[in-house]
């Protein structure tokens, strides 16, 4: 299905607890988009974020104490508010306040503030993000057994 990918916006501090979750959502038999596996080596970042967007229901924004409106990830927050404009909805913001990493209300970034946001322990992660999902992503949830 097209557009059914989840784009997953973490900051390089937090790669390993996003790729847990990356796992988990994949196990649930969902896409996601993830800069690890989905950047080549000679993509810009802006190309990159761009063509992700494109195939994505979903974005998720994990906020840690190290998370900052700033570069890669403005521009990120930027696409993310733009595809949810112009999708309604059938793309979602997805803002994550990661309590167990430092992440508060003070640390959302402003665009993000418009939109509720949950302040979560890691073991409520993949919970809320599958409760978040537009129609068209929880249709697709189903447990794919690993390879």
């Amino acid at each position: 299905m097209e557009n059914s990918s989840i784009f997953l916006s973490h900051k390089g501090i937090n790669k390993p607890l996003v790729e847990k979750i990356d796992r988990a959502l994949r196990l649930l038999n969902l896409k996601t988009w993830f800069d690890r596996d989905d950047l080549a080596a000679s993509d810009t970042l802006v190309r990159g974020i761009d063509n992700a967007f494109a195939g994505c229901a979903a974005a998720v924004f994990f906020i840690s104490g190290e998370y900052v409106d700033a570069g890669v990830i403005r521009k990120e927050i930027d696409r993310a508010i733009h595809e949810a404009a112009m999708r309604s909805d059938s793309f979602r913001v997805i803002p994550l306040v990661l309590a167990q990493h430092g992440g508060s209300d003070a640390h959302v970034p402003a665009p993000l503030q418009t939109l509720v946001w949950k302040t979560i322990d890691d073991v409520e992660i993949v919970p809320t993000i599958l409760r978040a999902l537009p129609a068209t992503g929880q249709g697709l949830i189903q447990y794919a057994p690993p390879k």
